[in-house]
This record gives C-alpha cells, structure tokens and sequence, in this order.
C-alpha cells in the first residue's frame, strides 16, 4: 500500500527553563485509505500530535512526510498550501459562520483553492449530497441539529478532496445517537476511499475502529488492528 503519513524519530518540545517535550520518539505511518483512531487521556501528546500530522506544526526533530513528501524543512507558504488542498480537518466545534447558509459554509472550504464561485458552489452542494444534507442546502447553521452541523463541517473538510481526513473529538460536542452517526459517515467516507485518522480521548469509540493507536505521555502506547477476513465487508 501507498503510505500517506509517515512519521519517523518525530519529537515535539516547547522552549521553556527546563524546555517542556511532548512528544518522544513517534514513529507512525498511515497508509492510504485506512480508517484509525488515536486514542489517549487527556494531556498525552494527542492534540499536539493531531497538530503535526496536519502540518500545523513542525517537530522539534525526526521527519514527517506526507504522500512521500519531507514537510519539515518546507517553508510556510507551501505547508498552507498542503493543508488547504489535500488535508481536510474536522474538530469538535464545528465553526460555521452564522450568516452564512449550509452551501455557502461548505464553499468556505475552497476560498484558497483558486475556483471560480460558481465552481465552489457546485462542489459545495455535491459534498453536503454525500454527507446526506442534501436537503438542507439554504438552512442556516441555527437551524440544523448538533449532529447535522458536524456532517456540514465534515462536508466542508471533504470539498476539496483531500487526501487525509483529521477528525479531532468529532463526536465530543453529539449526544450518542449523533456521534454514533457522524461515526457511521467517516466510516462509509472510508469506505469510499477517504484516508480518516480521528483523535480521541473515547475508548469505546476507539474500539469500533479497525486500526487503534493508544498514546500516553507522549508516546506510542500500543498500535492494534483488527484482523479484516478475506472477502468479509468492514
């Protein structure tokens, strides 16, 4: 298989006196079109790893690459532009812009991507299609449900195809019924080929993943994957 994420010798350390690391020696890869979650208590390094897989940060030292490129010496302009076009985020808040409707919110998702409006908005409603709000295109954000607007961001992080879905606490902010859910749409995204990688501090949802990466203080704890039977569906 193609590996989209691989992460080599990676540390993450703040300055400070003494300076304060929180990340020890990850070595991880992620291959493409795999659905796994990072799971780990709070303050074991997960949002600081989520942080680097995304290339929001840079590890103090070791090297990240993404689909076979080093991101660790790149300059800003070009790690932007990683993120804008083949990295999609998904977080517990969904930060969608009151003023603006389901489509228009979506569309948000391409404003660096260089696409002419009318092209945004089509790729906007055909994203919010595969996400099953299709019905829900002039609704504005208080009009939707909890679990209706985290399928919005979800939509908004797919429009522009990326390569690698970063899902962090999506179900944290969901009653279960919503949560399991927005677990069943990453889980048919995958299915469809979307890379997802989701942070958690949720053990049973964790379980309900094919591939489990347990981090505690700030390194690997365990790395798990369910045996998937030949010819047998997810």
């Amino acid at each position: 298989m193609t590996s989209v994420l691989e992460l080599t010798a990676v540390t993450k350390e703040y300055p400070g006196s003494p300076p304060l690391r929180v990340l020890h020696g990850i070595d991880l890869t992620v291959e493409a079109g795999e659905l796994l979650a990072v799971v780990g208590p709070s303050g074991s390094g997960k949002s600081t790893l989520l942080a680097l897989l995304g290339s929001l940060d840079r590890p103090s030292t070791g090297r990240l690459r993404f689909e076979g490129r080093d991101l660790s010496g790149l300059p800003d302009a070009e790690l932007a532009s990683v993120r804008a076009h083949r990295i999609g985020f998904v977080f517990q808040q969904f930060f969608l812009l009151p003023g603006l409707t389901t489509v228009e919110n979506v569309a948000t998702g391409l404003l660096y991507s260089g696409a002419p409006a009318a092209r945004r908005h089509a790729a906007a409603v055909e994203a919010l299609h595969q996400v099953g709000l299709g019905h829900r295109l002039e609704h504005r954000p208080d009009q939707l449900s909890g679990g209706e607007k985290q399928r919005v961001a979800i939509a908004r992080a797919l429009v522009g195809r990326p390569a690698l879905l970063l899902a962090d606490e999506p179900t944290g902010a969901l009653d279960s019924v919503s949560g399991m859910a927005v677990v069943d749409l990453l889980s048919a995204l995958n299915d469809d080929g979307t890379t997802v990688v989701v942070i958690t501090h949720d053990r049973d949802l964790a379980a309900s993943f094919p591939r489990r990466i347990g981090i505690r203080d700030g390194r690997i704890d365990f790395d798990e994957r369910i045996p998937h039977p030949a010819g047998a569906d997810r």
